[in-house]
């Protein structure tokens, strides 16, 4: 099993050269997300800037499912991120 921290470390690590494109699930719906990873809020947050919403969140580590590591110089800005809302009750 991947440590989806290490991975954010990483990006951390190296803020000008890479970014993390993950798929965020909520209680109402999923959506990708491509976020520079600035610090660690406590063991299961980070903060990061979004880059679909083009500000500072905070995110919570357990809702990151299929993440990994781009390139910064691959993507294109604004970045439009993909949501889908969830039935309430699934």
């Amino acid at each position: 099993m991947w440590d989806v921290r290490r991975v954010i470390q990483f990006c951390i690590d190296h803020p000008s050269d890479f970014a993390l494109h993950f798929v965020y699930v909520k209680k109402d719906e999923v959506c990708t997300r491509v976020v520079s990873p600035y610090q660690f809020q406590a063991p299961n947050r980070f903060i990061g800037f979004c880059l679909s919403a083009e500000d500072m969140r905070s995110f919570k580590i357990d809702r990151i499912t299929k993440a990994h590591v781009v390139s910064v110089n691959d993507l294109e800005v604004p970045f439009v991120s993909t949501v889908v809302n969830l039935p309430v009750g699934s």
